[in-house]
């Protein structure tokens, strides 16, 4: 019995046996008194559990003309087993649905760890979890360096379930802090040094963010018994494509410069882990990613900067480099599909056929902005890669496609710049 001696359907079903022990057996109409209709379901779950929910209800004329077996309305009395029972209060139907609906959002509750947070992919998917899943609980660590930004949270900041800490993910008693006091159960780990550029002349920091970080997070996934590490890292990690055919994730991993390198580490520790302390692990490979408060290092912000400033944009050696752009609405998507729906112990790449030189995305925002071409070849990389080329297959079988054009996308994150412009970092 409950504190309320009500009965629930668990308790009813111990009562009902006791009362068919003691006295003769009968029938009983085994339910809940009262009924409920499925829109009456439906807007219970749209309330209590997810109120982005979206359906659409029909009348009976249609209802037949998608299902064949013919339906009905049903109301049982449960006045027989009410009488049998007089010292359980059985709850309408509606109460109880209710119930478990109550029960069920505390079962689909996630406490996520979204690391690199206030950076630009980062922020964008802690943003979307924080509106689309008002019973998530997210909580976005970041240690704030120059190319993050606390202002990329501001639509979450005061949102009941987000919480903002400022923390290195290498810093073990700190994590383990975070991980008890807020339950953690899925990480989604985004945190990371990325331009390759840095990774040349300052490689230790790359080795300290992406290698020990992860493994920092790894451990700590291990010891509090995660649901999910979503492990993020890029298609660079399968090095210089030269034959053009497309990598799937099953290809071997030969990364030439320290930053995919220290990507490509950071994946045998995940995979480590995996398999060795049985972590649920989900690692995903990206094109590179464009779009609104991207950090104008990057070659989309850098030349728009310039081009706005008056300045030239410097082009790596011949400039003839191809890269795959990826928008960071599509990735959020591929993200939120992933968290999910993904499935343990798999790696999934994340691209588009959106291929272009550094040479003609210089042109075309040149072309864009209505300026002349003002372009300065300048001393290529130590090692360039030539071309990136992955095959997401295996990720639209799941049920992602890409929907952003190149010219949407690019539309949309010239307009952001030119609103916020330089500013923005401070």
């Amino acid at each position: 019995m409950k504190e309320n001696d009500s009965c629930g359907v668990l308790p009813l079903s111990f009562a009902l046996s006791s009362y068919s022990v003691e006295k003769e057996a009968s029938v009983y109409n085994f339910v809940n008194p009262g009924v409920i209709s499925h829109s009456e379901i439906l807007a219970l779950y749209k309330s209590l559990i997810d109120p982005n929910h979206t359906y659409q209800l029909v009348n009976k004329e249609v209802l037949k003309t998608l299902i064949k077996a013919g339906r009905s309305d049903n109301c049982l009395d449960t006045t027989k087993l009410e009488s049998a029972l007089p010292e359980c209060q059985i709850p309408h139907i509606s109460v109880s649905i209710q119930d478990v609906f109550t029960r069920m959002k505390k079962n689909v509750r996630k406490n996520i760890l979204l690391t690199g947070g206030a950076g630009f992919i980062g922020s964008h998917v802690a943003n979307f979890l924080v509106e689309r899943y008002s019973f998530y609980h997210v909580v976005v660590v970041d240690k704030i360096t120059y190319c993050s930004n606390e202002k990329n949270l501001d639509p979450s900041a005061n949102k009941p379930n987000f919480v903002f800490i400022k923390a290195d993910i290498s810093d073990a008693e700190k994590m383990k802090e975070i991980f008890e006091t807020y339950q953690i159960d899925t990480v989604m780990h985004f945190a990371a040094e990325t331009l390759v550029d840095n990774s040349f002349n300052n490689s230790n920091a790359f080795t300290n963010s992406n290698v020990i970080g992860t493994h920092t997070l790894l451990h700590c996934a291990r010891h509090f018994g995660v649901e999910l590490f979503l492990h993020v890292s890029t298609d660079e990690v399968y090095g210089e494509v030269k034959d053009g055919i497309p990598r799937k994730e099953t290809a071997t991993l030969t990364p030439t410069n320290p930053y995919s390198a220290s990507k490509a580490a950071a994946e045998m520790l995940v995979q480590s882990y995996h398999h060795s302390f049985h972590v649920p692990v989900i690692i995903t490979r990206s094109n590179n990613v464009y779009g609104p408060a991207q950090y104008p290092e990057k070659v989309i912000p850098s030349f728009l900067g310039n081009i706005r400033a008056g300045k030239t944009c410097p082009i790596y050696g011949h400039g003839q480099h191809l890269r795959n752009f990826l928008y960071v609405g599509d990735a959020v998507e591929a993200f939120d599909l992933l968290l999910h729906k993904g499935i343990i112990g798999q790696t999934y790449n994340i691209g588009v056929n959106n291929e272009h030189t550094v040479m003609s995305i210089a042109k075309q925002l040149h072309e864009i902005l209505g300026k002349p071409m003002n372009i300065e070849h300048v001393k290529d990389r130590p090692y360039n890669d030539t071309r990136y080329v992955i095959d997401s297959t295996k990720l639209h079988l799941l049920g992602w496609k890409p929907k952003t054009s190149w010219k949407e996308g690019l539309k949309k994150t010239i307009e952001w710049y030119l609103k916020h412009g330089e500013y923005y970092w401070g």
